[in-house]
């Protein structure tokens, strides 16, 4: 990821509240949520400023047996299993990890030459825990 970035927030709030309990109809764990900014504390993912990905070039593939298996499904309403939500001072970016085993790896490809990993526990049919690149 560029240089520049310097702070990457990940918040499990939501994907921890987000998730269902036994008599839920959807058994699936809410997104990882998290913001981009780069080292003046620009909005990576807002559109408007310099610099910024744009969202419709980003990526997310599941890393399945090792290999990268890209998510596209053209019936969604979020078909890269990606979205985007804005508040008024920063954007965040939804992403509804592989959720398939008690642990999955994640690659985001912001750009042609920009891709992060997010690595996640499942447990309880919950994500506890992202490791961002490795941390």
């Amino acid at each position: 990821m560029r240089s520049s970035l310097v702070a990457l927030f990940i918040c499990f709030g939501l994907a921890i509240l987000n998730g269902c309990s036994e008599d839920c109809c959807d058994d699936k764990p809410g997104p990882v949520l998290f913001s981009v900014v780069n080292s003046e504390g620009f909005d990576l993912l807002n559109s408007e400023n310099d610099g910024a990905y744009d969202f419709d070039d980003i990526k997310l593939y599941y890393l399945k047996k090792g290999e990268r298996v890209e998510v596209y499904h053209g019936n969604y309403d979020h078909p890269r299993n990606l979205s985007l939500s804005k508040t008024d001072s920063i954007s965040w970016i939804n992403v509804f990890v592989d959720t398939s085993s008690k642990k999955t790896t994640n690659l985001i490809e912001w750009n042609k030459t920009d891709t992060d990993t997010l690595v996640c526990s499942i447990s309880n049919n919950r994500i506890s825990r992202v490791w961002f690149n490795g941390t």
